[in-house]
């Protein structure tokens, strides 16, 4: 008996073959565990290399403070009070924006006399309109979204969006006379590529096919300006069209009020009466028997 109780008890502590398997090969991880790291590791990434990006224009930055090479720049009318502070820099090849608290614009060193107004004053837009955030939130849903293609796209085209919107409101502000000049510093710029890659909004850019400039000059050659007296006609229009619509809904909904209670009435008018109908017949009934 004793025997027998010591094998049994062998027996029940003797680990079975699939635990010995199990702690051999380690620890299982599950397929949700695994894809969180995979997703945590790229977007690791991918933030990564965008700090690395910012740190190398903040050291263009910071030696051009250091040598002196920063001048200030009024608003020019753009509804901007404070100046923007302007960096010249020869390690560029084309005007961007860096920051989103203290914005610094960056230029080149070598540019044309006669593109440095209108590529100013396409940088003083995108400080104007915020787009160095709206660029920093985008790129924060890349991060989180880097796995879906579609977001990787809709963020492309939301620049390229960007992009058109401030060079036709750098048209609307100096004028149609510079459309051509406009478009050949937007292709020279991007031919002439960059040194250092920036995640801000810059002038041009060199993509794969060329088709953000492509997209550009199209829409530069078929923008019009539009005059107030037009933009004044299609407001009225509009808001006359609003209205008569808001009129009409509003007799339709009074008319249909009207019938509901029409029907209600005579749904009223119904039941008394046989109601009425009813009692007589009622009473007619009880004299017979009588």
């Amino acid at each position: 008996n004793v025997s027998a109780g010591v094998n049994a008890d062998v027996t029940a502590e003797a680990p079975s073959a699939s635990q010995v398997q199990s702690e051999k090969n380690g620890p299982v991880i599950s397929a949700s565990t695994l894809a969180f790291l995979i997703w945590a590791g790229v977007a690791m990434l991918i933030s990564g290399a965008l700090m690395v990006q910012n740190s190398r224009t903040r050291r263009i930055i910071k030696e051009g403070f250091d040598q002196g090479r920063i001048i200030r720049s009024g608003s020019d009318g753009i509804h901007n009070p404070n100046e923007n502070l302007v960096l010249i820099s020869d390690k560029v090849r084309t005007p961007f924006v860096v920051g989103i608290l203290s914005p610094v614009i960056v230029l080149p060193s070598v540019v044309d006399a006669g593109e440095k107004e209108y590529l100013l004053y396409h940088e003083k837009v995108h400080i104007k309109n915020k787009d160095n955030l709206t660029r920093a939130l985008g790129l924060f849903i890349v991060c989180i979204h880097w796995f879906n293609p579609l977001v990787w796209i809709a963020y492309k085209c939301f620049c390229n969006d960007l992009e058109m919107r401030v060079d036709e409101e750098v048209i609307d502000r100096i004028g149609d006379d510079i459309k051509k000049n406009y478009c050949l510093s937007i292709v020279n710029h991007a031919m002439s590529g960059a040194r250092y890659k920036v995640s801000g909004a810059s002038f041009a850019k060199r993509t794969l096919s060329g088709m953000e400039v492509k997209m550009r000059i199209k829409n530069l050659i078929q923008y019009k300006k539009n005059s107030k007296l037009v933009a004044i006609v299609v407001s009225v229009i509009v808001l006359g069209g609003t209205m008569v619509l808001s009129s009409c809904a509003k007799a339709r909904v009074a008319a249909a009020k009207a019938e509901t209670e029409t029907k209600a009435q005579e749904t009223s008018a119904f039941e008394e009466e046989t109601e009425t109908t009813a009692a007589g017949e009622k009473r007619g009934s009880a004299g017979g028997k009588d």
